[in-house]
C-alpha cells in the first residue's frame, strides 16, 4: 500500500474526518467521489493546502500498474536469456594478479590466453 493514503488516513483519522469505523483498506479503495468529498474536507479543515488542486490530491490513489502472468514470466525468460548467453562460450581476458594465485588460477590469468565462462565453471569443479 501506497504510504501517502497511509499518511492521509491518519491525518484524516486524527481530524475525526473519517468515522472510526473506516479501515485504511476501504479509504484506500475510496471511489471518485468520495475522493472528491475527502478532498474538499481537507481543503476545509485546512488539511490540504488551497494550493493542491483535485488531480495531484488524487495521485495518492493511483497504484502501480500490476504485473500480469504473462508479463512476468516474459520478464523472467528475459533473465534466463541473458545468463545461458554468458554461460556459453562469451571469452574473458584476464590479467595477472600481482599477488600469488594458485597454479590453476595462474593457468587460467595469463593475458594472452582468453578463457570462456564454460571453461571457468568447470575449472572451480
Amino acid at each position: 500500500m501506497d504510504d501517502k493514503i497511509k499518511m492521509l488516513y491518519d491525518v484524516y483519522m486524527e481530524k475525526g474526518l473519517l468515522s472510526p469505523q473506516t479501515s485504511l483498506d476501504q479509504f484506500s479503495k475510496a471511489d471518485d467521489g468520495i475522493i472528491n468529498s475527502l478532498y474538499q474536507s481537507g481543503i476545509d479543515n485546512k488539511i490540504i493546502s488551497s494550493e493542491t488542486n483535485i488531480e495531484t490530491f488524487k495521485t495518492a490513489w493511483q497504484q502501480q500498474p500490476v504485473m500480469s502472468i504473462q508479463e512476468y514470466i516474459e520478464q523472467e525468460d528475459v533473465k534466463k536469456k541473458d545468463v545461458s548467453v554468458l554461460e556459453s562460450g562469451t571469452s574473458v581476458g584476464f590479467e595477472t594478479p600481482t599477488q600469488d594465485i594458485s597454479p590453476s588460477m595462474k593457468a587460467m590469468s595469463t593475458p594472452e590466453r582468453e578463457v570462456t565462462t564454460s571453461q571457468i565453471l568447470q575449472d572451480i569443479e
